[in-house]
This record gives structure tokens, C-alpha cells and sequence, in this order.
């Protein structure tokens, strides 16, 4: 396993930042190479981002609404073995591609060693080399202009989520999907029906039980949070969605009980694991 960063894409001339439209995917769900998840705009057009790996997201930026800078963080996913070098590069090529300051003025030049030289040399090749990431990036600056608005993004992509999950009922991603929207609409029971559904079709993924445990969590009933969570970590003690959310429970006095007893139950069963390393952290914070 290994972990990609995929960086904020220069997306037009002149910008230094984009704003978050709507996410397609969230952490904890399996992303395509080339498949798109998220769309941000800018003040001239609105763009789908498309992952260059297939993975699970770790991480997001942020929410609908925020500002991403050209060059930091947009999403973190964990891709099957190694990440390739051109997607490893093009990702490193949108940091360096972000406005900087204005460089103070460079002192003098000296002669160069013939060591310098070559290693100079020897950088300026791989990057003539680069041709996968060179046709990436032509191919990103040849798509045509998205010119509709925000809301008809948004009421386009609520058709293709509603058409998916009639189309594909055992497909977990179009169900997830459909589920997510009921809970941005306030439509709980139906969120947790699809839930369900996938537990009873798997009830040895722990994603599933994860995503009833957030769920119940949002609705305020802790202790139906506390079982599928517990679930989730009984299933993949090292369970990164599952971690992560617990480590978020600290708002009331409710929620983080119910991480805390989670976590202490997750580290008798492995002692060695993700679960150890938060509850230590949380000791630490708790001593000052």
C-alpha cells in the first residue's frame, strides 16, 4: 500500500486558487483512475478533477464552499502498491506550478563544476522524458469549457446518482453515493435503509458497518454508533476511516465516550495498532 497526494491542478491562467463545487466521492470510498471526483470552479468556468489512480480516499481538503490553493492538498488516496513516477511527478509539478513571491535577487553566478553540470544535465533529461505527463496535462488543457452553472453541476449530478443506483442496486459505490445524498438532504431512514441493505450483502466489509456508524453518529444516537463502529474495527482493527472519525468525536461529552470506550476496547484486541497510537495521543492531550 502507499499513499498519493493528489495536488490542486493550475486549472486557468492566472488563478491562485478554486473553490470546491460538489464532491463526488468521500473519504473512505474507491475512486478510478481517471474517474472524476470532485468539481471545482474557478471565476471562469467549472472543472471536473479526475483522479490519475485508482485507490480508497484517506483524505479531503475541505467542504462545498472552500477555498483550495493551486499547488496544496486536494485529496489523499491509498493506491495498491507503488505509486507510478508520472503520476508522482505531475502531482509535484502542480506545487511547483503555484504563485509564488517575488525571488530576491540572485547573487552572482559562479562557474559551474563539471559535476554540477552533469547532474544538471541528467535532471533536464528526465524531464524531456516526461512524456506521460506532458499528454496528461494536454489532454486537461484540450477538454472543452464546462459553462454551466453551479446549480445545473449539481442538479445534473443528483440525476446521474439516482440513475446509477436504480440501474446498479448491488453495486456498493452507487448506492453509497445515493445514501450520502439522502443524508445531505436531511433523509436519514433512507440512508440507513441503504445501509443496511450492504451489510446484510457483506457484512464482512468493515466500510459498510462504518458508514452506518457515521450516520447513526450524525443522528445523535450513540449508542447504535457505538455498535457499528465497534463492528467496523472488529472486522479491521486498522480500519483508517474508522480511526479517523474517532479521532473527530471530541465535540460533546457523548461522542467522545463513545470513542473512547471504542478505542480502549479496540487496543486490548491489538495492542500494536492505529487504535494504540490515537489512544496514546489523547492520554498526552488529556495530561497537558
Amino acid at each position: 500500500m502507499a499513499k498519493f497526494t493528489f495536488n490542486m491542478p493550475d486549472i486557468g491562467e492566472g488563478i491562485a486558487e478554486a473553490e470546491i463545487v460538489q464532491w463526488h466521492k468521500q473519504v473512505g470510498d474507491t475512486v478510478n483512475e481517471d474517474e472524476e471526483f470532485v468539481d471545482m470552479m474557478t471565476d471562469k468556468a467549472t472543472v471536473p478533477m479526475e483522479s490519475p489512480v485508482t485507490g480508497k480516499i484517506l483524505e479531503i481538503a475541505g467542504g462545498e464552499g472552500d477555498m483550495v490553493s493551486i499547488g496544496s492538498m486536494l485529496v489523499v488516496i491509498e493506491v495498491e502498491g507503488e505509486v507510478p513516477d508520472d503520476v508522482a511527478e505531475e502531482s509535484q509539478a502542480a506545487v511547483e506550478a503555484a504563485p509564488a513571491p517575488e525571488p530576491a535577487p540572485a547573487p552572482k553566478a559562479k562557474p559551474q563544476s563539471p559535476y554540477k553540470l552533469s547532474d544538471s544535465i541528467y535532471n533536464l533529461s528526465n524531464e524531456l522524458n516526461a512524456s506521460t505527463r506532458m499528454m496528461r496535462n494536454a489532454r486537461m488543457a484540450l477538454k472543452p469549457v464546462d459553462t454551466r452553472t453551479p446549480e445545473e453541476v449539481n442538479r445534473q449530478r443528483l440525476e446521474t446518482i439516482r440513475t446509477a443506483a436504480a440501474e446498479k442496486p448491488v453495486d456498493r459505490r452507487a448506492q453509497r453515493d445515493l445514501a450520502l445524498q439522502h443524508e445531505r438532504e436531511g433523509r436519514y431512514g433512507d440512508a440507513k435503509d441503504i445501509y443496511l441493505r450492504l451489510i446484510a450483502a457483506a457484512p464482512e466489509e468493515a466500510d459498510h458497518h462504518y458508514f452506518l456508524g457515521s450516520l447513526y453518529t450524525r443522528m445523535g444516537q450513540t449508542s447504535n454508533a457505538r455498535f457499528a463502529l465497534r463492528e467496523a474495527l472488529q472486522l479491521d482493527p486498522d480500519h483508517g476511516p474508522t480511526i479517523e472519525a474517532l479521532s473527530r468525536y471530541g465535540g460533546n461529552a457523548s461522542t467522545r465516550e463513545m470513542a473512547g470506550d471504542i478505542i480502549q476496547k479496540v487496543t486490548q484486541q491489538q495492542p500494536d495498532g492505529q487504535a494504540r497510537l490515537l489512544k496514546d495521543v489523547q492520554t498526552h492531550l488529556e495530561q497537558g
